[in-house]
């Protein structure tokens, strides 16, 4: 069954907020050291990257202005199928230095797409 972009994006803004949520008022060692937490996190990574997978191949051109799409499927590709190298400093970083610019990408295509 083929889905709507605005489900994808959907999906994305979903994962992106529940990241936020999981690692509000943490700190790196925290973050780290608490398997729950970093578990949860990149299980909503690989949400975001599959669905920009999906969104990317079933609608092309609409998601060419998302930030780092490669890497953002790259990222999913190495939680999924690299679990046992994970470096919680480039989640940690991924969260404080990119997620804020899909964020606010995945909410203007929001915005044009699914009104």
């Amino acid at each position: 069954m083929r889905r709507s972009l605005c489900a994808y994006l959907q999906d994305i803004a979903d994962a992106v907020d529940a990241i936020r949520k999981f690692s509000n008022g943490l700190d790196l060692p925290t973050f780290e050291s608490d398997d729950l937490i970093r578990s949860a996190v990149e299980r909503k990574f690989e949400i975001i990257g599959e669905a920009v997978r999906q969104a990317t191949h079933h609608f092309p051109g609409a998601t060419t202005n998302v930030p780092d799409l490669q890497d953002t499927i790259q990222q999913r590709n190495h939680i999924a199928h690299r679990y046992f190298d994970i470096d919680a400093q480039v989640i940690w970083s991924t969260i404080h230095g990119d997620l804020s610019r899909l964020e606010e990408e995945i909410g203007r295509l929001k915005a044009i797409h699914c009104s």
